[in-house]
């Protein structure tokens, strides 16, 4: 490379740092309070965090048949933007976990083009050993997933669309789960094996097998009332892997998934670094790997079944099984602990281990060298030529661009640009350099 008639190139290499950076498209997701708020979280949680989750009700948020209260969703949104952060959220149709009769909204299951069950639901999280069966029941009322009928999709629809007209273009919006099928919209059948009692109809699956009735046409169908949607806005769409391991499962479950990647939407799996539970529960080697399918097609996104203090004391988790996981996933973001105080310990516990991941999880740019015109910004022409290196396990997946910045003897900006024609979402991490 020459430089300008009479002046020489220097050649810089920056001094390297490995200091934490936080970035948006990627990252640590801090849970919300329950409320849509984020009163849990720390300063030093928020420190950390890039995007702020939460998880509402369709019923919470759709009161009348197209009517809609978005304040609890406005709640989580403005808090983090007080924070400067990013904030993703996802509307549940089904809870099998709260003991509230209705997620899908009351006058949508009442509906006669819509298939609805009444279910007697286990309370899993709290064992009575007095009871048949060791645990309490409480009643439901869902869409049959395995045949929501045509009503079902009709409403899908109009709220996606509502949803898609709202916050489909807000910069401050990351990402949207798509949670329209199957327990926590997660795509399975988990934990609606139901009751015969008291006139309650079967539930949809034996919960040993939480993919058994699982239409993937159905999954797809219900999808695609978002895909469709959200169709040329901004935000970015996740749909959940939520059910067995890679090793359990046959193509058919598989198939939806692929369809959704090449269809532009990220994957989010339910659990990282697995294989320690995986093992003693007799599943093989499972490392919570199915969200490869989408490698450097899609953001993989990382969550915590249960909470890190229940996977510290139950399986053996740890900083090795942080630090082992960038590499096997291939994520872009990862969650920081649960609900309640749960990040605020895993930050606590694991801090050490939480710094050495942050950088690599997701895009990490590195400037290596930098080739630079002497005597460039004192109002002469020159010539400047960058190295950069991706040093994290995935790309950008972010509309982005790269601007330069001259500055004066105080450091001030004095001057900027942006370089047409360059886009580093094409920038490939090193994992994928032959």
């Amino acid at each position: 490379m020459q430089a300008a008639e009479g002046f020489r190139l220097l050649r810089l290499r920056p001094e390297r740092s490995d200091d934490v950076l936080v970035n948006p498209g990627k990252g640590w997701i801090l849970y919300d309070d329950g409320h849509g708020g984020f009163s849990q979280q720390t300063d030093a949680t928020w420190e950390y965090g890039s995007v702020g989750y939460a998880r509402q009700a369709w019923c919470d948020i759709e009161i009348a048949d197209g009517v809609y209260d978005w304040r609890a969703i406005d709640k989580g949104l403005a808090q983090c933007r007080l924070r400067g952060k990013g904030y993703v959220f996802g509307v549940m149709a089904c809870n099998p976990t709260s003991h509230a009769d209705y997620t899908t909204p009351k006058f949508i299951l009442d509906r006669p083009d819509v298939n609805a069950l009444v279910l007697s639901v286990p309370d899993f999280f709290s064992p009575d050993p007095s009871v048949p069966g060791g645990y309490r029941r409480f009643r439901k009322h869902i869409v049959n997933f395995t045949d929501p009928g045509e009503g079902y999709y009709r409403k899908l629809e109009q709220f996606a669309r509502a949803l898609a007209e709202r916050y489909g273009n807000d910069p401050a919006v990351e990402y949207i789960d798509i949670r329209s099928f199957g327990s926590w919209g997660e795509n399975s059948h988990a934990w609606l094996d139901g009751s015969d009692e008291e006139g309650y109809d079967r539930g949809i699956c034996d919960n040993r097998f939480q993919h058994q009735g699982v239409d993937p046409e159905v999954m797809k169908r219900c999808w695609s009332t978002y895909i469709e949607a959200f169709r040329g806005k901004r935000t970015q769409l996740v749909t959940a892997w939520g059910f067995g391991c890679n090793q359990c499962m046959s193509f058919t479950q598989k198939e939806p998934y692929y369809w959704a990647v090449s269809r532009g939407v990220a994957l989010r799996r339910d659990g990282y670094s697995g294989f320690r539970y995986a093992q003693s529960e007799g599943l093989g080697s499972c490392q919570c790997r199915e969200v490869l399918w989408g490698v450097n097609r899609v953001p993989l996104i990382l969550e915590m079944a249960t909470s890190y203090a229940w996977q510290r004391d139950h399986q053996g988790y740890d900083a090795a099984r942080l630090l082992e996981s960038p590499e096997q996933n291939r994520a872009s973001y990862y969650a920081l602990g649960t609900y309640r105080q749960d990040g605020a310990l895993m930050l606590k516990e694991l801090k050490d281990a939480i710094d050495a991941v942050t950088n690599r999880i997701g895009y990490h740019f590195r400037l290596e060298e930098a080739l630079v015109t002497e005597g460039l910004g004192k109002g002469k022409t020159g010539t400047i030529a960058m190295k950069w290196t991706n040093d994290g396990v995935a790309k950008l997946f972010m509309e982005s661009h790269v601007g330069l910045a001259l500055l004066d003897g105080t450091g001030a900006v004095a001057d900027r640009c942006w370089l047409e024609g360059v886009d580093p979402r094409t920038w490939v991490c090193a994992m994928d350099m032959v």
